[in-house]
């Protein structure tokens, strides 16, 4: 994991933890580049379909998250950890999508060149339970998967959110 995190900052893209607050607040600046680049949802119909913290639609760009105390179709609540978790996860899928092709295309790869730093960062354990529920996917979907969680753990929204603006306008 530290190499991961060293990595990161060599590249400017991660503050180290306690830099930023987990706060809704702290991650306005990363909906509204998700906004801007594509669409951002909360709590759509397929939300209430499963038990899902949100998803990336490949086709549309469209960003997700399913709240988790939600409790109407579109119907914004108090955001939990969870949900802002959710947010800088599905918000690097849209990141992905940007590193190829264009947005909506259906086209997507891993944002850094090398997936082993997330490995590392995450863990034997993590990423076998990542394998686990990804299992009926391609590997490569699965990859891009383990590379939004590690992220998602561990560089802040802002740095998110200026990555998008940067590869995705």
């Amino acid at each position: 994991m530290k190499s991961f995190i060293l990595a990161l900052l060599s590249l400017g893209l991660v503050t180290p933890v306690g830099a930023y607050e987990n706060t809704v607040g702290g991650h306005v600046p990363l909906a509204k580049a998700v906004n801007d680049a594509s669409s951002f949802e909360v709590n759509t119909l397929r939300c209430f379909q499963g038990d899902m913290s949100g998803y990336y639609v490949l086709s549309t760009g469209a960003v997700v998250v399913c709240q988790d105390n939600a409790r109407k179709i579109g119907v914004m609540v108090d955001w939990t950890s969870n949900d802002l978790d959710t947010l800088r996860h599905e918000a690097h899928h849209l990141l992905q999508d940007c590193m190829k092709g264009g947005i909506g295309d259906r086209q997507s790869r891993l944002f850094f060149d090398n997936l082993t730093p997330s490995l590392e960062a995450l863990g034997p354990e993590r990423v076998s339970t990542i394998r686990d529920i990804y299992s009926d996917v391609p590997n490569d979907v699965i990859n891009m998967e383990i590379e939004a969680f590690a992220v998602a753990t561990y560089v802040n929204p802002d740095n998110i959110a200026s990555s998008i603006n940067k590869f995705c306008s």
